[in-house]
């Protein structure tokens, strides 16, 4: 079992880039290229993945309209694990 190894801050960084896959999958015009069914069909195999993960983790924002930043991966190395349980009193299992 693998975990997420850097800080939280690190962890909302690395997510902040779904934020930006989400603008894109809404954009009018970038849904006109070609290439969209492709995209599309990666962002969805990657949130399939990502989502099962998460869904067995803590639920720290429930009313974030975002599912990706509404729950945390339920476990992580001592960095994340430690700054998690710091920032937001929310206890993970350690992968070490």
């Amino acid at each position: 079992m693998e975990g997420y190894e850097m800080d939280y801050s690190e962890y909302l960084h690395d997510i902040s880039v779904r934020d930006l896959l989400d603008l894109v999958l809404e954009d009018e015009e970038a849904r006109s290229a070609v290439e969209f069914a492709d995209f599309t069909a990666a962002v969805v195999e990657s949130d399939s993945t990502f989502r099962s993960l998460i869904a067995r983790g803590p639920l720290i924002r429930p009313n974030d309209s975002r599912w990706w930043r509404r729950s945390l991966p339920p476990y992580g190395g001592n960095e994340f694990v430690n700054d998690v349980e710091e920032r937001l009193h929310v206890s993970l299992t350690r992968t070490v």
